[in-house]
């Protein structure tokens, strides 16, 4: 009798943990985090601009949908994100020039979709995908070469982390992000006129979130 109860003690811990009840339902998360150091570059005929930026502030904000399962589960969501950094040092076809400005940024729109890898434990890895568009803005001045422009472009981006359950319906989470803008053409002024240029856009984001379910 005694050992009957232990195991349906044991069996009701179990189907009410917060990792394994995995109800469906819409919900909201914010994030915030830093974008790593990396390194800029800009292609036009005759002129090759290298920049590298600081570490830079984002932030974003996201609306999903959580499907019910027991086991792997899938989430899909809209995400509105920034990513900013102030520049470090600009190259000039290889020779460094004094530069002002922001360099470059980022106002992006994804659509992402999740695996969450549920497990016996609070801790859900997870990893995600996503597409969408990014308006990305160049604000450079280097003397005889100046940028400041706006391209709306393609991007995607890859993601991976982890999520802790504090309650039923609340969770933190950490993840690494990788993004990318595609076919970035913004226009440059030079010392001998203007012309397009090709924008090299990528970015490294680690950031810590909240996230509510409903």
């Amino acid at each position: 009798m005694l050992k009957n109860g232990i195991c349906a003690a044991g069996l009701f811990m179990i189907m009410s943990s917060p990792a394994l009840a995995e109800d469906g339902g819409l919900y909201v998360s914010v994030q915030a985090g830093v974008r790593a150091v990396e390194q800029q570059s800009a292609q036009a005929a005759a002129v090759m601009i290298d920049g590298e930026l600081d570490n830079g502030l984002y932030l974003s904000g996201a609306v999903g949908y959580k499907f019910k399962s027991d086991g792997t589960g899938f989430r899909v969501e809209s995400e509105l994100a920034w990513r900013g950094g102030n520049l470090n040092h600009l190259d000039v076809n290889g020779v460094p020039v004094a530069v002002t400005g922001d360099g470059f940024s980022a106002l992006s729109f994804m659509g992402n979709g999740y695996v969450d890898f549920n497990n016996r434990s609070a801790f859900t890895p997870y990893l995600g995908a996503g597409i969408g568009m990014a308006r990305i803005k160049g604000d450079i001045d280097a003397g005889a070469n100046s940028l400041d422009d706006t391209a709306t472009v393609i991007a995607v981006q890859a993601i991976g982390g982890v999520d802790l359950a504090v309650t039923d319906g609340i969770s933190v989470f950490a993840d690494l992000r990788y993004f990318k803008a595609l076919d970035t053409t913004m226009t440059l002024n030079g010392s001998t006129g203007t012309g397009d240029i090709e924008v090299d856009y990528d970015a490294y984001t680690v950031g810590l979130g909240v996230r509510m379910q409903f």
